[in-house]
């Protein structure tokens, strides 16, 4: 459920200077709402999208990195 939300808002970022930013607080608060995620599993969501953001942003930043002429 959570690697399922978290593709879905994949495509809500901010992007800018041709960086990409992080799925924004308020996108993963809307997705709660219009599905009906609530109590415990809002926090999980939250908390789940979060970590898998960073790891994500992460590995792009190594992959940018690696591409760079040195």
């Amino acid at each position: 459920m959570f690697y399922a939300a978290f593709m879905d808002m994949t495509s809500c970022r901010e992007l800018g200077y041709g960086q990409i930013g992080p799925v924004n607080w308020l996108t993963v608060q809307r997705y709660c709402e219009v599905y009906g995620i609530a109590g415990e599993q809002r926090e999980d969501m939250f908390y789940f999208v979060n970590k898998m953001d960073r790891e994500y942003l992460n590995w792009l930043d190594k992959k940018r990195k690696r591409k760079e002429p040195k």
